[in-house]
Formats: structure tokens, C-alpha cells, sequence
């Protein structure tokens, strides 16, 4: 049996660290959650590192731990090739706006990258974004969960990976 590999969204770790799993009440969230990190389970995208890493406070902190050799670059031609071909997809796409294309393309947004990133590696992509439903009218804002699936990318919430994980308190 294939082990499952995720790639975390930012929000997959900013949204716990705010809401649900500050470190001070649940540091064993934090402590299960980087062993698999270290060990390739989880993967951080270098795009998901850098957002995190700009802020100053416990998150960027602890991000501080993740050792630099597990930190996935996105400059890899075939992420590249498929980053590109999910821009083409959203520009042809009626369902999306000149806005949302402006959006994805710009260098620091992780959305395309995640799941070009996945498409690539065969990593389930873990994600707090909710889709959009159905689109009536062109969207200036794509959700991961509206694209992914374009991609044959299978995307799941934190709660999710953490039962597949066998996470306990």
C-alpha cells in the first residue's frame, strides 16, 4: 500500500494556530505535526514557507524548525509546466474573470503553485478553502477546491489528514 503525502496550504497551519490549536493550550498538535513534516509526509511548498515566515509571531517561529532540505521548491520545471497550464486553464475558463488570472499570476500567490505542486508529486492537498459552487457569473476569486480537481487533484481538509494520520491528544 502507498503511503499517503500531503501538501499543506497556509492556511492549514495559520487558521489551527489562530483558532484551534494555539501552541500554549495544544503544543501536541504542533509536536505531532512536525515529525511528518521531517519525515516527508507532510510537505511545505517554499511559496507556504515564505507567507508563513514573514509573520512575527509563534507560527514563524516554529517554522524556524522545519529543516530547509524538506521545504518543496516550486522551481522545478514540471511544477513549472503545470503552473502554467492551470494560469491557461483559469484565462480560457468563462467561469473566471481577467481579475482572477491577474490574481494567480502574481509571484507570491501559492494557490496555482500548490496545485501544480501536487499534480506533480501525486500529494493530497490540504486546504481550509471551501469552493466557490457553482458559478454563474465570471469569478475574480478561484478557490483551490474549483481547480483542483481540473488537475486530478484530490484536495481534503486538515481534520481529514489528521484522522488518516491517526493524530491524539
Amino acid at each position: 500500500m502507498v503511503k499517503k503525502r500531503y501538501l499543506i496550504d497556509t492556511n492549514t497551519l495559520t487558521t489551527p494556530f489562530r483558532q484551534y490549536y494555539p501552541f500554549d493550550l495544544f503544543p501536541s498538535f504542533w509536536n505531532w505535526l512536525m515529525p511528518l513534516i521531517q519525515n516527508g509526509t507532510v510537505v511545505v511548498l517554499d511559496k507556504v514557507y515564505d507567507e508563513l515566515k514573514k509573520g512575527k509571531d509563534e507560527l514563524a517561529s516554529w517554522m524556524v524548525d522545519v529543516p530547509r532540505d524538506k521545504i518543496l521548491s516550486s522551481r522545478n520545471a514540471e511544477i513549472v509546466s503545470v503552473y502554467q497550464e492551470i494560469l491557461t486553464y483559469i484565462q480560457e475558463s468563462p467561469s473566471y474573470a481577467d481579475k482572477a488570472l491577474r490574481t494567480w499570476a502574481k509571484e507570491d500567490t501559492a494557490d496555482p503553485w500548490l496545485i501544480a505542486a501536487a499534480k506533480v508529486n501525486g500529494f493530497e492537498l490540504v486546504t481550509f478553502e471551501q469552493s466557490a459552487g457553482k458559478i454563474t457569473n465570471p469569478s475574480k476569486n478561484p478557490k483551490i477546491p474549483d481547480i483542483a480537481p481540473s488537475f486530478q487533484v484530490h484536495c481534503i481538509s486538515l481534520f481529514i489528514m489528521m484522522r488518516d494520520e491517526h493524530f491524539c491528544i
